[in-house]
């Protein structure tokens, strides 16, 4: 096409040439022929003027040369980027009004990293060709340096309890959009779902530095405070039975607890971490005891009864006699 235009260009001016040489001449031949000189002095003026036309072709084709090649480097900026189909967003963390999205790291063709990313986000699927512009949000992230392959997008300001689509979108230095990234979804958490965690994270919860000692048939079992429970609750249960027996509830902050076996053995002590509804809210501990001996119980001996007890006991019965037989006699 440039080449059309090129060439048809130069045809105009040559024929501009032809047709003013043409008219030229005509008027040149009504004079005298005494006055050659002044003709050849013309022509030497009119190859002036045709070289100076040259001259200004050979800038016009300077100037296409100089236009072709900044439309190769436009069309160099403007070559394709961004996601295919193999990279993949994930949703790394949601919170009840927040979402941190994880994306791999875009590269320009040139190598050049990618320093900004954008995040458009609808309650709304994006691929919906009916969606309404007015619920579709973004927020742009600008990274100075990116270290590694994936980049941490945080979105927040979201609704708790509420189900959002997403895409992410690099943006190069010219702030031209990418190939959008596939689209991903996450449902933020309720606001109750927020207030059981802070509760008691069930990934913490959990009895440490437990220690016990044996003292005939008495197990004393020691541990540390427990943070996020309300109460811890014992089980106890021969090494060989399946069932646990609950042995007993105390708050969270006890830290020791004494439990007794009737018989020799091996046993299985076990502390759970629970909530004030008696729901389990962390790791329960295990822990085997071995009671080598239980101590025999001896039988309740008879109080012993002394000689002055006796003889006050006698005395009161013989009192008790003689005032009935006294008093009946007087009857």
């Amino acid at each position: 096409m440039k080449k059309v235009l090129k060439q048809v260009l130069l045809l105009f001016v040559l024929l501009s040439l032809w047709l003013f040489s043409f008219i030229y001449a005509q008027e040149n031949e009504t004079k005298d022929e005494g006055t050659s000189n002044q003709d050849v002095s013309n022509d030497v003026n009119l190859d002036d003027d045709l070289s100076g036309l040259e001259d200004d072709l050979n800038l016009e084709d300077d100037l296409w040369d100089d236009l072709a090649g900044e439309e190769e480097n436009t069309e160099e900026d403007l070559e394709a980027f961004g996601y295919t189909d193999q990279d993949e967003v994930i949703v790394k963390e949601v919170g009840t009004d927040y979402a941190i999205l994880e994306a791999p790291v875009v590269k320009l063709s040139n190598g050049d990293t990618v320093k900004q990313y954008k995040v458009y986000y609808s309650t709304q699927s994006l691929a919906t060709s009916n969606i309404d512009a007015t619920k579709i949000k973004s927020k742009t992230f600008t990274f100075d340096t990116i270290d590694g392959d994936k980049i941490e997008l945080k979105v927040d300001g979201l609704a708790p309890g509420t189900t959002y689509y997403a895409v992410v979108v690099p943006v190069n230095a010219e702030d031209v959009e990418g190939t959008q990234s596939k689209e991903v979804t996450f449902t933020t958490k309720k606001i109750e779902d927020k207030q059981q965690e802070e509760k008691h994270p069930a990934a913490e919860v959990e009895v440490k530095n437990v220690t016990y000692t044996i003292s005939g048939n008495k197990v004393t079992v020691k541990w540390a405070p427990v943070q996020w429970a309300d109460n811890i609750e014992i089980y106890m249960k021969a090494l060989n039975d399946e069932n646990y027996e609950k042995v007993a509830t105390v708050p969270a902050n006890t830290t020791t607890y004494t439990v007794e076996v009737s018989k020799p053995g091996e046993y299985q002590i076990k502390l759970t971490p629970v909530d004030k509804e008696g729901v389990p809210v962390g790791k329960d501990y295990i822990l085997t005891v071995k009671v080598a001996s239980v101590p025999k119980k001896t039988p309740k001996k008879a109080p012993k009864v002394w000689p002055e007890t006796n003889l006050i006991v006698l005395l009161l019965i013989l009192a008790s006699i003689w005032y009935f037989v006294v008093r009946y006699r007087r009857v």
